[in-house]
C-alpha cells in the first residue's frame, strides 16, 4: 500500500485501521507533539513493558 501526502510518494507503514482489515490488532497511543525521536523515547517504556509481557506467556 502506498500513501501519498502532498508531492512526497515514499511508501508509508499501514494505518490501524488497514491492519485490522487483515486480522492484526493495533492501536496508537499519542506520546504529545513531539518529534520522531522524542516520540521513540517517550514509548520506549511502554513497549519494554509489552515485550516483557510476551515472555511471561506460556
Amino acid at each position: 500500500m502506498v500513501r501519498r501526502l502532498g508531492s512526497d510518494r515514499r511508501k508509508l507503514p499501514p494505518l490501524p485501521a488497514d491492519l485490522r482489515v487483515s486480522g492484526v490488532e493495533a492501536s496508537l497511543t499519542y506520546v504529545g507533539n513531539v518529534d520522531h525521536t522524542t516520540s521513540a523515547f517517550r514509548s520506549l517504556p511502554r513497549v519494554l513493558d509489552w515485550f516483557t509481557g510476551l515472555r511471561r506467556t506460556p
